[in-house]
C-alpha cells in the first residue's frame, strides 16, 4: 500500500523505490546531518497530476537548496509516501514518516479529505505540516485552523474573488455556472455565487451536471442565448472539465460569451485544446508567460524542464518530458519548499526540536517576487496560517497566456475568520 523514495542531493525516478534511510535513531543536530521532509502524495487516481507536480518540484527545490549549501550545512532530503488519495492511509503514513523515517516536517496531500486528516495528524505529532498542491478544503485554514498547519499560497475562494470582480466589471453582472453535482462541485458553485454577489452581480443561473456525465451537451443547452446571460463559469474539474469545455465550444456559446474555467495547462497534458482558446482564469502562476517574462521565471521554467527529463515516469503523467509544464499546481509546491527553506535558514532549523521557532518564522513570513518566488510576492496571515500571493487574471491565447490583471497579495481577501 505504500512506497518510499528517499532523496539526498538529487532526485531519481519516482515509484516504489527505496533509497538510503536516515540512521535508526533519527537525524541529529550534528554538522551535516540531513533534514528529512516527509512528502505525502498519491500517484494513482484522482490526484495523480498534482502528485506528479509535487514530486518533481520537491525534487527540483531540494537539488537547488543543497547546491546552495543546504540548511546551515545540513542537506535536505525527502522521504516519499504514496497515499493513493486515501485519508486513513495518509494518516498512518504521516505517523510512519515522523516516527520511523524521522521526518522533521510534513508536506503534501492532494484531496480535501486527506489534507484535513493530515492537519489533525500533524497536530497530534506536533510537527509542521504544509500543503503543497491541491488541498482545496476551505476548512483547512478557514474553519479549524491549526498551529501546525500552513497553506502558503491562496486557496480557491481567494483566487475566485479577484476573478469575479474582474469579469463582472468587464463583462456584466449576469452569469451562468456549470458545476459537478457532488460535494466539492457544490462547494465550488457556492464560492462563485458568494464572490459574484460581493462584486454586485445578480444571482447566477446554476446548472448542476452529474459527475462523470458522458454527454454534457443537454446541460450546456440550458444556457439562454437571448442575451440575458453575460458570461459562463465552468466550475468542472478533471475529465469533466474538458468535456464541458468542448460542449461549450460546439454549442456556440463560447464564441459569443466569455467563459471562465480552471486554466492550468498542466491539467491538459501540457497542451491547451483549441476548445479553450480565449477562456479566462485566475492563478498564482501561468504555464507560459509572454516574451517579456521575468528572468527569474524563465530560470524556473528552464530548471523544471530539465527536471522532467530526468524523471520520465513522473513526466508521463503531465504529457511527457517535452510537454510537461509546472503551471500553478507545480509552482505551489516549489514556492512552499522555498518558503520552508527560507524559514529554516532564518531559524537555523536542524530537527524537530526547532519546530516552535519554525512555526514562529512561518507565521510572519513574507517575500517579494524573485528567484525563490518567480510567480510573485507572498505574504502569510499569522491569524489563520493562510498565505496570500500575487494573483493573475489571465486569458488563454493559443498555447500561451495573456495576463489581463495582476492583483498584489494585499488585495487578495482573507479566507475566513479562523484564529490559530
Amino acid at each position: 500500500m505504500k512506497c518510499f523514495l528517499l532523496i539526498v542531493l538529487a532526485a531519481t525516478v519516482a515509484g516504489c523505490t527505496t533509497g538510503t534511510r536516515p540512521p535508526p535513531d533519527g537525524p541529529s543536530a550534528s554538522a551535516g546531518a540531513p533534514i528529512t521532509i516527509g512528502v505525502l502524495a498519491g500517484l494513482t487516481g484522482q490526484g495523480a497530476v498534482d502528485a506528479a507536480e509535487i514530486h518533481l518540484n520537491v525534487d527540483l527545490a531540494i537539488v537547488q537548496a543543497n547546491a546552495a549549501g543546504g540548511i546551515v550545512g545540513h542537506p535536505l532530503q525527502a522521504a516519499y509516501a504514496d497515499t493513493h488519495g486515501d485519508q486513513a492511509l495518509a494518516t498512518r503514513l504521516a505517523r510512519q514518516l515522523v516516527e520511523q523515517d524521522h521526518a522533521a516536517v510534513l508536506i503534501g496531500g492532494v484531496l480535501s479529505a486527506e489534507c484535513l486528516a493530515l492537519e489533525q495528524a500533524a497536530a497530534s505529532l506536533e510537527v509542521v505540516y504544509l500543503t503543497a498542491s491541491g488541498c482545496p478544503a476551505v476548512a483547512l485554514t478557514a474553519g479549524r485552523c491549526s498551529k501546525y498547519t500552513f497553506r502558503i499560497l491562496p486557496a480557491a475562494p481567494q483566487l475566485i474573488a479577484p476573478l469575479a470582480r474582474y469579469v463582472t466589471n468587464v463583462y456584466g453582472n449576469r452569469w451562468a455556472i456549470l458545476y459537478p453535482d457532488y460535494a466539492f462541485g457544490q462547494a465550488q458553485a457556492r464560492t462563485y455565487e458568494t464572490a459574484l454577489a460581493a462584486s454586485g452581480a445578480s444571482p447566477p443561473l446554476e446548472i448542476a451536471i452529474p459527475l462523470g456525465e458522458q454527454d454534457p451537451a443537454p446541460y450546456v443547452a440550458r444556457i439562454p442565448i437571448d442575451g440575458t446571460i453575460d458570461g459562463i463559469i465552468n466550475a468542472e474539474n478533471g475529465a469533466d472539465l474538458t468535456a464541458v469545455d468542448l460542449a461549450l465550444r460546439q454549442s456556440g456559446n463560447a464564441s459569443h460569451l466569455p467563459v471562465v474555467f480552471s486554466g492550468g495547462k498542466e491539467q491538459f497534458g501540457g497542451t491547451y485544446p483549441d476548445s479553450v482558446d480565449g477562456f479566462l482564469f485566475s492563478t498564482v502562476h501561468v504555464s507560459n508567460l509572454p516574451a517579456d517574462m521575468s528572468a527569474d521565471d524563465r530560470a524556473y521554467a528552464t530548471a523544471f524542464a530539465e527536471q522532467v527529463t530526468e524523471q520520465p515516469q513522473l513526466a508521463a503523467l503531465l504529457g511527457g518530458p517535452t510537454r510537461a509544464v509546472s503551471g500553478a499546481l507545480g509552482y505551489q509546491t516549489y514556492a512552499t519548499i522555498s518558503a520552508l527553506r527560507q524559514t529554516m535558514l532564518a531559524t537555523h532549523f536542524t530537527s524537530r526540536s526547532d519546530t516552535q521557532r519554525l512555526i514562529a518564522a512561518l507565521e510572519t513570513f513574507a517575500a517579494p517576487a524573485g528567484a525563490d518566488f518567480p510567480g510573485g510576492a507572498i505574504q502569510m496571515n499569522r491569524a489563520d496560517h493562510q498565505g496570500t500571493a500575487t494573483v493573475y487574471i489571465a486569458r488563454v491565447a493559443g498555447q500561451t497566456v495573456e495576463i489581463l490583471q495582476s492583483v498584489p497579495p494585499g488585495d487578495v481577501p482573507p479566507i475566513g475568520t479562523c484564529r490559530v
